[in-house]
């Protein structure tokens, strides 16, 4: 099989062989190309319906003048990004903080597509697992309001993206779910005698997940506030925990200022 970047005719053979529901594989024994080269030159360039062989072919030679490198005889395996040990590792935080391994990997590879909007198929090829796997990856994403997801009026295809308000729909889920959580525990609550203590294991859960849903009402809180800021900055300069009179001797006279205005807004 031939090495170097993908030529103009390829990639045109490529955007061919998607308009004709050919399968990533199918199309990279045609071009005489690893499947996983295929898979990655759409999935970079927009995806099964945004591929356009012009497009990729101008986008990878601004990718190569970015870098200032001329990559035309390099393999194309050496075009894997980069970034790839990073994102693997941004990929675990998230499945540390308790999102399911596949769903993680399904909002990265969104996150690092330019289209920000991938089919099924894509992310099949993509990253290697089954269609149900993929389905109830981003059932599970959407539930939490972090992916959306729309159908292609002319393939009938379902195509999986991210919403310009990705966070705040995943606030107002997350809300939603506290108020559930409220619900259902002070509901639960009522079932059990005043004297259990199953009954005030219920009624602390109930009233903590009702306090959290109300201080969410309002929506995400502002960027920290400039003063604050500066007030941290020179904690952290400090090392040590500081006095209050140790603390306005590590600050700057404009730190003080922006300080002072913000007391006398508050």
């Amino acid at each position: 099989m031939p090495g170097g970047r993908l030529t103009l005719d390829e990639r045109r053979a490529i955007e061919a062989g998607i308009a004709e529901d050919l399968g990533y594989a199918q199309i990279a024994r045609q071009i005489e190309r690893p499947t996983s080269t295929v898979t990655r030159e759409v999935v970079r360039n927009g995806g099964a319906r945004g591929y356009r062989a012009e497009h990729a072919q101008t986008a990878t030679h601004d990718r190569a003048r970015r870098h200032g490198v001329d990559r035309a005889d390099v393999a194309e395996a050496s075009e894997v990004s980069a970034l790839q040990p990073e994102l693997d590792a941004f990929t675990d935080l998230l499945v540390a903080t308790g999102l399911p391994r596949t769903a993680s990997r399904v909002l990265v590879a969104l996150y690092t597509t330019e289209s920000s909007n991938l089919t099924a198929r894509d992310l099949v090829a993509g990253l290697g697992v089954s269609a149900a796997s993929i389905s109830k990856a981003v059932g599970f994403l959407e539930a939490g309001g972090l992916v959306q997801r729309d159908v292609d009026a002319g393939t009938r295809r379902e195509r999986y993206g991210l919403g310009d308000d990705i966070w705040e729909q995943s606030w107002a889920a997350s809300r939603r779910a506290n108020e559930l959580w409220a619900i259902g525990a002070a509901e639960l609550a009522g079932r059990y005698p005043e004297s259990s203590r199953v009954r005030r294991r219920f009624e602390e859960a109930a009233e903590f997940f009702e306090r959290l849903s109300r201080q969410m009402a309002g929506g995400p809180g502002p960027a920290v506030e400039p003063g604050l800021a500066e007030t941290l900055k020179a904690l952290a300069r400090g090392g040590a925990p500081l006095t209050a009179s140790q603390l306005e001797a590590a600050l700057t006279p404009q730190q003080r200022r922006v300080l002072a205005g913000d007391s006398a807004r508050s």
